[in-house]
C-alpha cells in the first residue's frame, strides 16, 4: 500500500505572536506506560505553534510497528495538527495483515483525537491487553465489547489509545496554556480582543486574573462580551473587578442568570451601592426579591430606595407588589406614604393572608 504523508490540520489557525522561548519541559504522564511521568520538550515555532515528538504506539511487544509522530497544539492549547513523518504511515493490523493507514483512516483518528469525551478516556493499557479466552487483543483492534468501531480506527486501538491520551494529555495542554499566557504582549491581546471566539473570552481573562493591574485599561472589552460570558467566567471577573465596573458590567447584561449573579455579588458589599437601584429591572421578580430581601435584612431604607420601590405597589406583578409592601411596611414612612401603604393593603388583602 503507498504511503501517505498525512498532515490533520484543525481549521483554526494560530496567531502569529512571540518568539520566546524556543522550548521547555514538561512533565507529563500516560496511562500506557510503566513508568511515569515522562519528561517531554515542547518546541515553539516562529509562528506560535506548539509541538513535541512522540511514539506513535506504545507497545510491549515486537508486534507493533513504530514510528515518531508530531504533536501539534496552538497557544490556546488546543490540539491543532498530527504530522506524520514523510514517507512513513501509521498502520493497523486487519485480518492477520499489516495494512498502512489509509486517508479514511487518518480522518477518522482525527476525530477520535480530538473528542475529549472518548470511550479511551478510561481505559489503561492492561484494558487492551490480550483475552485469551476471547481472542481479543488492543493490538488489532477486535478488544473488548465495551470499545466499538466507532471508537476506534479497527485494528489500530492501540495508536489510537496511545496518541488519544497525548494529545489530551491536562499536563501538556496546561503547561502550554500558561507558557503562552506568560508571554503576551499588548499589541497580542489587542489582536486577540478583535477575535470573536468563545475560547478567546476565557484565554483573556485568564490573563487578566493573573494581571488585574490591566484591566481597567481593558475593561471595555469585557463589557461587549457581557452576554456571551459563562457564569464561571463571570464570578472571576466579579473577583478582581471594583464596584463601578461590576454595575457597569450589570448594566450591559440581559442575561437573567447572569444579572441575579452579579447582583447577589454587589449586595454582598458591606455599604449599600445606591448606584444598584438604577441598574435592576424592576419588572423581575427575582431582581426586585433578591433588592427587598438585602435591604430588609440590614434595615436599610432611605428616600432613594423609597422613590424606586413605591411605585411597584402598582405593578400588575402581584408577586412584585407584594414583596414590596412587606418590604416597606416594616419601616415608619411619610404620612403621604403611609396612605398609599394602607391602599395597597385595603385593594390587596386577600393576597396579603
Amino acid at each position: 500500500m503507498m504511503k501517505i504523508n498525512f498532515i490533520l490540520l484543525f481549521l483554526f489557525q494560530p496567531f502569529l505572536f512571540f518568539q520566546s522561548p524556543s522550548s521547555f519541559q514538561v512533565e507529563a504522564s500516560h496511562p500506557g506506560l510503566k513508568e511515569n511521568p515522562q519528561h517531554l520538550t515542547i518546541n515553539i515555532s516562529e509562528d506560535n505553534k506548539y509541538t513535541t515528538n512522540v511514539e506513535s504506539v506504545i507497545c510491549f511487544t515486537n508486534q507493533c510497528k513504530i514510528i515518531t509522530v508530531t504533536l501539534e497544539w496552538d497557544q490556546f492549547g488546543d490540539f491543532s495538527a498530527l504530522i506524520i513523518p514523510k514517507g512513513q504511515a501509521l498502520e493497523k493490523y486487519v485480518d492477520g495483515k499489516a495494512l498502512d493507514f489509509d486517508q479514511e483512516d487518518y480522518q477518522k483518528l482525527n476525530q477520535i483525537i480530538r473528542d475529549p469525551f472518548s470511550i479511551l478516556d478510561g481505559l489503561t493499557y492492561n484494558d487492551l491487553q490480550l483475552d485469551e479466552e476471547e481472542g481479543l487483543d488492543g493490538y488489532s483492534g477486535a478488544t473488548k465489547a465495551f470499545i466499538t468501531e466507532k471508537d476506534v480506527v479497527v485494528g489500530a486501538t492501540l495508536s489510537c489509545f496511545t496518541l488519544w491520551h497525548w494529545v489530551n494529555s491536562r499536563e501538556i495542554k496546561s503547561a502550554i496554556r500558561q507558557q503562552s499566557l506568560s508571554h503576551l504582549q499588548k499589541e497580542e491581546i489587542e489582536t486577540l480582543m478583535n477575535v470573536d471566539e468563545e475560547r478567546v473570552i476565557s484565554y483573556l481573562l485568564e490573563y487578566f486574573i493573573s494581571n488585574p493591574k490591566e484591566l481597567e485599561a481593558n475593561w471595555v472589552y469585557f463589557l461587549g462580551k457581557a452576554n456571551d460570558l459563562y457564569a464561571s467566567e463571570i464570578k472571576e471577573l466579579l473577583q478582581i473587578s471594583d464596584e463601578e465596573q461590576q454595575l457597569q458590567l450589570l448594566s450591559m447584561t440581559f442575561k437573567k442568570q447572569s444579572r441575579q449573579l452579579m447582583i447577589g455579588h454587589i449586595l454582598e458589599n458591606p455599604s449599600f451601592q445606591e448606584q444598584l437601584l438604577e441598574e435592576l429591572n424592576y419588572g423581575d421578580y427575582q431582581e426586585v426579591n433578591m433588592l427587598t430581601t438585602h435591604l430588609s435584612e440590614n434595615h436599610l431604607i432611605n428616600d432613594a430606595i423609597i422613590t424606586k420601590l413605591l411605585p411597584l405597589l402598582d405593578a400588575e406583578d402581584i408577586l412584585i407588589s407584594r414583596n414590596v409592601y412587606w418590604y416597606l411596611s416594616d419601616f415608619q414612612l411619610s404620612k403621604e406614604n403611609e396612605k398609599r401603604i394602607n391602599k395597597f393593603q385595603r385593594k390587596k388583602k386577600k393576597y396579603l393572608q
